[in-house]
């Protein structure tokens, strides 16, 4: 595909280490002379979602890449959906789930020779308690350990394992009832996933089934806790064993809780809720991705 008018979108808190990425993308792009390239910091002070659709509807261009973390991504996306305009992650964030599922390279020449390629796939979105979810959303464990990591000090993945291990050992199980696919199902878990990709991007392969370009998302309920079994997904080699995950591919599900339970979307923890709502969104959005 021709991609040659670019607009950098910049989230200028990303990450552990806050690099100033546009020098580095302006380097990369000077000696390709048929490349335009423009960029725009989000101003999450002043209207970030205006800031960007004004920018948009300046100039005509081939290709709006987010550049940050999973958030960033997902706030990107939820701006773009339903205008026809391609879009592609350069991942500098804490977290790069959605790049780690579309097999995005992390380092950055790798991941800016992608955008240059042009090569497209199309991404499914779902829309869970009326927030835009572009990766994944989850209720309980993970949810709390987000809570607990925005506290940390420390970023990136050795803050997320300084979290997980102030939250891990205190969890308790969660009742629920799911309702789908004309019934209704009484639940206890330790955490559930609604998961348009197929995993984390600290690595944990919950969903190695999921799709992106099928228009259905897979709900992931871990009911039981094991470290190993934490370790084996981790490695990425193996299926979730159905003794402690239960998967089902679904469209829509209602989740009723009995209590209030932690909530986040695409990395960005959203609070207390005691009820989820989650469909999948009937458009596409084409990502730039690796060639076969």
């Amino acid at each position: 595909m021709n991609i040659k008018q670019l607009l950098f979108i910049i989230n200028p808190y990303s990450g552990s280490g806050r690099l100033h990425y546009i020098n580095k993308i302006e380097s990369y792009f000077k000696p390709l002379q048929d490349f335009q390239i423009e960029f725009h910091k989000i101003n999450w002070k002043d209207k970030p979602k205006k800031g960007i659709l004004q920018k948009i509807s300046d100039k005509s261009y081939d290709a709006i890449i987010a550049c940050g973390g999973d958030g960033t991504v997902s706030y990107v996306a939820e701006v773009l959906y339903g205008k026809n305009i391609i879009m592609g992650i350069l991942p500098t964030g804490s977290a790069n789930g959605l790049a780690k599922n579309l097999n995005l390279p992390t380092a950055f020449s790798n991941a800016l020779n992608i955008i240059r390629e042009g090569y497209t796939q199309p991404v499914s979105s779902i829309t869970v308690n009326e927030y835009f979810c572009i990766h994944l959303a989850d209720i309980g464990l993970n949810a709390a350990i987000i809570k607990q990591f925005d506290k940390e000090n420390r970023r990136g993945f050795l803050g997320y394992l300084q979290a997980f291990r102030t939250v891990y050992f205190g969890q308790r199980k969660v009742q629920g009832i799911l309702s789908f696919n004309n019934r209704s199902v009484k639940t206890r878990f330790y955490m559930l996933v609604f998961c348009n990709g197929t995993g984390y991007g600290t690595g944990l392969n919950i969903n190695p089934d999921g799709r992106f370009d099928d228009f259905k998302f897979e709900v992931v309920n871990v009911k039981k806790l094991s470290l190993l079994e934490i370790f084996r997904l981790f490695l990425g080699k193996e299926k979730p064993n159905p003794a402690f995950v239960k998967i089902v591919s679904i469209d829509e599900i209602q989740v009723e809780l009995p209590k209030k339970v932690h909530l986040q979307v695409d990395g960005e923890y959203l609070g207390k809720i005691k009820e989820v709502k989650a469909k999948m969104n009937d458009k596409f959005i084409e990502f730039l991705v690796p060639g076969e």
